[in-house]
């Protein structure tokens, strides 16, 4: 959680070093936002974050298109990353595991 403007934000995300890396939101001045679609909570996320690339806490590249999700697959397996999370843009926040509505694919990617 991070407080903004007396406010609570809600992120989820993984920190790698001294970077948060964050790829949802939860809560948006103090609004719960689970039964948002991802497509809003990302909008909501973007506004929380921002563009600033050298920030603690930076928001994830996503893909929304079909061409732009194979070309962020082949860039990312270029680069020998650890994985990649699909989600469906219309699905709610689902607690836990990675699971439908989202796939997961982790260390070797295709």
């Amino acid at each position: 959680a991070r407080t903004l403007r007396g406010l609570q934000w809600l992120m989820y995300g993984e920190a790698i070093g001294d970077v948060l890396y964050v790829f949802d939101a939860l809560e948006a001045a103090c609004v719960d936002l689970r039964t948002e679609s991802y497509r809003n909570r990302l909008a909501a996320l973007a506004k929380i974050v921002g563009d600033d690339g050298g920030a603690p806490i930076r928001r994830v590249e996503t893909a929304t298109s079909a061409t732009a999700k194979q070309a962020m697959l082949r860039q990312l397996k270029g680069a020998n990353k650890e994985g990649i999370v699909f989600k469906r843009h219309l699905a709610p926040h689902s607690a836990g595991r990675p699971a439908e509505p989202w796939a997961l694919i982790e260390s070797g990617l295709p």
